[in-house]
């Protein structure tokens, strides 16, 4: 139970070593010699006596005496003991107050022995399901080790992989992974091969949380060649082996491992319990999956046996896991009851006796298993009302879907690395979607439009929340009165972890050549700063709550808020949530709410919109007269099927009623995201003649869009540090660059980076149109942008872009290649100074910023001031797609960085149209025209006046905009204030002047 405890035997040894060392001798001299001796003859009564309480007693009273003595690991072994004994017989709230005890009275300087009583405590939480404070004391407790002494394998495998466990329970897996990959590095060399291929099953479990199980089962494959490991740690990697391959489908190959590591576990002298509890558990779920349902329950019941044999009756938080698996069955079966039993126990496994409170604010007892408990138990609601309409029932899901949403939320509120809150998200979709259902559902059951503003919060909560949290991070800290210094040192923080992924990533790309020492180098120095950044964070929190408070209020929106904001700009806003069946559709303008749900798989909507962008997309259309007359039909056909789908049954208007185009805001969600919806037909085309006859939605609205309703509506000063209008970048791409490019980066795309003929002249003409200032052919480079960005109110960026499919942080903007050995530390534009650390490690790898290709996670970590970015590059709004957070591109890496409007490409941009367009769009811009109008008036104007030949929409409409539409050049009214005012203060003098001489005079 104890980390550092050692028997009673050893520990009496202990005691008479430090009393002869200490000089001491049968007759006491001094007080201090005296307490010594007095401290040992109570410590060895209490050894001796029976009576618990009387043993706590004089365990006390030594503890007294010690710490008169100046001994603090006497005290502390006399506290330790105390603890433990309290411990033994459930009196948890006293054990707590004396660690509590002896983490206050710890007199001496911060050592290795302070690092133990938090350890200790953080065990005797973990033991209680105080989870959250538990992982706390282990951080602190870790903290406090890497600052007195050299870790080695003992400290990996005591407090790094308890730790790990205990982010891998919070669903932190990144911050688990390398926890555990930095412990395994500490027990290279260590004669107990056992530590170390435990080590390695946590490392692969992580692996599998992550979905990449093929990892986990080459861990397991390496740990199981070990020859001198234990029968325990033998049968763990079998069974958790097992697992993985479960996980892969691969139930046949599962089963016979999971019985050998059966075998394996009960061989040992003393079989370890909670191993066989995970075997049968695993065994249950592999019987179930090959549709054995009787095996299945037969195996997760003996899995509960061992559990409450572990735990005193009380089954501990991995039965949680069962209890949630055994309710599906029933759920499957239809025994909602039952089912419903089985989620609650599940629930009940992690939570303490007042759980309604906890319910509505889960705070520190957020748990993975209470999150899916309560889900469960939404469901069996759900799936118990379509059998029964009963309304009850109905509400009855919609409070547990939100109390889960709540858990759900109190995690990721603890999450540092953005790849945990990423994971968290997609796997929210279900919860959200059955939340947004139910909300649906009970609105048209009871006619109350609070459900649809219920229904309303769900679509906000499962959109851009990332995104949404580091920009109202941004602002809660300038409303906030946390020093900046604090500050800085965590953006410090964040920049160097950043930096070293960076490494780690680019050097794992050489495969065989990659240099491993550099990477353990750089895996060491991430773990070191994901401590820093904790305690950084506890700081924060503990004495900044204020910071964490405004920032879940600047997230927080309702239709009561939106509604007269959209009012204001005569808009309409819909907004979208794609779940895993159906996609949900509200619709909110001043005078009401429409709301409609579409069956995903009766529509095939995902295939529809991947064909309509596949049409958009391809210019081979362009020199086909065949496959442009193949497209043309194919186009029409779905632009105006989708218009029905997306957007009519939502319209509360008649285009007829409008004298010029309204405004629509979309907030897209899944595929949506890749479509514009200004191409899309409101009419049939039947009887039309070419695209330039057809019904666009661009005829009758101004489309722009939003990453959710809270980030449109947030206000977007402009900023007095930007002094010039527009920086304009326009590289080239020689022959020079290219052989620089292709020896330093061994890109394989690069021949797709052609010189571009048109980049250079439009951004001329731009400047020529709105003034500014330009960077050119070899002088655009990234070191230019970098050092010049934050001037300008515009940012104009044409050149290539590239999308990294796997990895969105690796997309780039491609600029004129700079030599990355040159003066790269201009860091003016960046939020802060990296630490000295990360600029030494930079300097040494030989790395620069300025390499000609700026990636997303460097846009990120920008200071921008501009209130708008044009993209007019190849797919600068294409990226990945994370589910609940939206498409990782370019274009929400300068949102992040500071542009609150963005003007983006869905799909390769013709350098021609694109040239014609802008400068019709920036002419508007500096007639004043809003930001999404302007570019609406932009492709209007093109589709009317450009050649027959190229009026395709994938000419344009590409270019999409997203944000915030405020006119850059506002009009400004200063001179007629003056005017007027001046003319009023005229005109009062001479009315006065007026009544004055009209007096009568005064006798004399």
């Amino acid at each position: 139970m104890n980390f550092f405890r050692k028997k009673d035997s050893l520990r009496a040894v202990l005691v008479l070593i430090l009393l002869g060392g200490s000089g001491l001798t049968i007759c006491a001299r001094t007080p201090v010699e005296a307490d010594s001796l007095k401290g040992v003859s109570l410590f060895q009564n209490a050894k001796e006596e029976t009576d618990q309480d009387c043993r706590v007693e004089l365990y006390r009273q030594a503890s007294l005496h010690f710490r008169a003595a100046d001994q603090p690991v006497l005290w502390w072994n006399c506290l330790d003991n105390i603890c433990w004994e309290l411990f033994k017989k459930e009196r948890d709230d006293e054990t707590f107050a004396w660690l509590d005890t002896a983490v206050k009275e710890v007199w001496w300087p911060e050592d290795q022995k302070t690092a133990t009583i938090y350890a200790n405590r953080g065990y005797y939480r973990k033991q209680t399901k105080d989870y959250y404070l538990a992982k706390k004391d282990y951080e602190r407790a870790l903290q406090i080790t890497r600052n007195h002494t050299t870790l080695d394998c003992r400290h990996g495998y005591t407090l790094m992989k308890s730790l790990a466990n205990l982010y891998t329970q919070f669903g932190e897996y990144e911050k688990a992974r390398l926890l555990l990959e930095s412990a395994l590095k500490l027990c290279d060399d260590y004669p107990d091969l056992s530590k170390k291929a435990a080590l390695m099953s946590d490392l692969a479990m992580v692996y599998r949380f992550e979905n990449n199980p093929e990892a986990a089962l080459n861990l397991y494959d390496q740990a199981l060649l070990f020859q001198s490991t234990d029968n325990n740690t033998q049968g763990l990697l079998l069974i958790n082996k097992a697992d993985a391959l479960s996980l892969l489908g691969e139930n046949e190959q599962s089963l016979p491992l999971v019985l050998k590591g059966i075998k394996e576990i009960n061989a040992a002298p003393k079989p370890n319990l909670r191993y066989l509890e995970s075997a049968y558990a695993i065994l249950g779920s592999v019987y179930e999956q090959l549709g054995k349902k009787s095996e299945a329950l037969n195996f997760f019941y003996r899995a509960l046996d061992i559990s409450g044999k572990m735990y005193g009756g009380k089954p501990g938080r991995e039965a949680g896991k069962i209890y949630k698996a055994l309710g599906e069955i029933a759920l499957a079966e239809g025994k909602y009851t039952e089912a419903e039993d089985f989620f609650y126990s599940a629930l009940k496994t992690v939570l303490p006796e007042n759980e309604t409170t906890t319910l509505q604010n889960p705070g520190h007892m957020a748990d993975n298993v209470l999150m899916e408990a309560l889900e469960g138990m939404g469901t069996v609601a759900w799936t118990a009302w379509k059998q029964n309409p009963d309304q009850n029932l109905l509400k009855n899901a919609y409070t547990h879907y939100t109390q889960s949403i709540r858990v759900q939320d109190a995690l990721r509120a603890e999450y540092i690395y953005e790849s945990s809150s990423f994971k968290l998200q997609e796997e929210s979709i279900r919860r959200h979607e059955y939340a947004i259902a139910t909300a649906f559902e009970l609105y048209q059951a009871t006619g109350e439009p609070s459900w649809l503003d219920s229904a309303f919060s769900f679509f906000e909560k499962s959109k851009s929340v990332v995104l949404k949290e580091s920009l109202s991070e941004i602002e809660a800290g300038k409303a906030s009165a946390i020093p900046q210094p604090l500050l800085d040192r965590r953006n410090d923080l964040e920049n160097a972890r950043i930096f070293f992924e960076r490494q780690i990533f680019e050097e794992k790309q050489k495969a065989d050549t990659a240099d491993q020492k550099m990477i353990g180098f750089w895996e060491n120095r991430l773990s070191e700063l994901q401590v820093s950044l904790d305690s950084v964070e506890s700081h924060l929190k503990s004495q900044y709550a204020n910071w964490y408070q405004l920032k879940d209020l600047a997230s927080r929106r309702h239709i009561s808020e939106v509604q007269p904001w959209l009012a204001g700009k005569d808009a309409q806003m819909i907004q979208y949530f794609w779940g895993e069946s159906s996609l949900y559709i509200l619709a909110i303008d001043a005078k009401g709410i429409r709301s409609n749900t579409l069956r995903l798989d009766s529509v095939n909507l995902a295939v529809k919109i991947d064909s309509l962008r596949l049409i958009l997309g391809d210019y081979q259309q362009t020199e086909d007269e065949a496959l442009a007359a193949v497209y043309y039909h194919a186009y029409v056909r779905l632009a105006y099927k989708l218009y029905n789908l997306l957007l009519a049954p939502v319209l509360p208007e008649s285009k007829t009623n409008r004298t010029r185009p309204g405004k629509m805001i979309i907030i897209p969600d899944g595929l949506l995201g890749y479509l514009p919806f200004d191409v899309l037909l409101t009419a049939s085309a039947e009887g039309k003649s070419g695209f330039r006859t057809l019904d666009y939605v661009l005829n009758d609205y101004i489309v722009s869009y939003g990453y959710s309703a809270g980030l449109s509506m947030v206000k977007n000063p402009q900023n007095n540090a930007a002094s010039v209008v527009l920086g304009g970048y326009a590289p080239s791409y020689g022959e020079g660059w290219f052989s620089e490019a292709r020896r330093s980066f061994r890109l394989n795309d690069l021949r797709a980076f052609n010189n571009l003929k048109y980049n250079q002249p439009e951004v001329e003409s731009i400047i020529r149109v709105v003034g500014g200032e330009a960077f050119m052919g070899k002088d655009a480079t990234e070191a230019a942008f970098r050092s010049s960005a934050g001037r300008y109110r515009i940012l104009h960026l044409s050149m290539h872009g590239f999308t990294n499919e796997e990895d969105p942080l690796y997309s780039g903007l491609v600029f004129s290649y700079g030599n990355g050995m040159e003066a790269v530390s201009d860091q003016q534009n960046a939020r802060s100074q990296t630490p000295e650390s990360f600029s030494q490690v930079e300097r040494n790898t030989g790395k620069g910023q300025n390499d000609g290709f700026l990636h997303t996670y460097e846009i990120f970590t920008l200071n921008l001031q501009a209130e708008m970015a044009v993209l007019s590059a190849c797919k600068t709004g294409l990226g990945k797609l994370i589910r609940g957070e939206g498409i990782m591109s370019l274009a929400r890496a300068f949102r992040a960085a500071g542009c609150p409007a963005v003007v983006m490409s869905l799909w390769e941009a013709d350098d021609q149209s694109t040239r014609e367009i802008m400068e019709k769009f920036y002419a508007n811009v500096k007639e004043g025209q809003s930001k999404d109008e302007a570019l609406h008036n932009a492709k209007s104007e093109y589709l009317q006046s450009a050649a027959s030949n190229r009026i395709n929409p994938l000419y344009w409409s590409t270019f999409v905009m997203i944000g915030d539409d405020t006119p850059v050049f506002r009009e400004d009214y200063t001179w007629l204030f003056f005017l007027v005012g001046g003319g009023l203060i005229l005109g009062i003098l001479g009315l006065a002047i007026f009544l004055n001489h009209r007096k009568p005079q005064e006798q004399i």
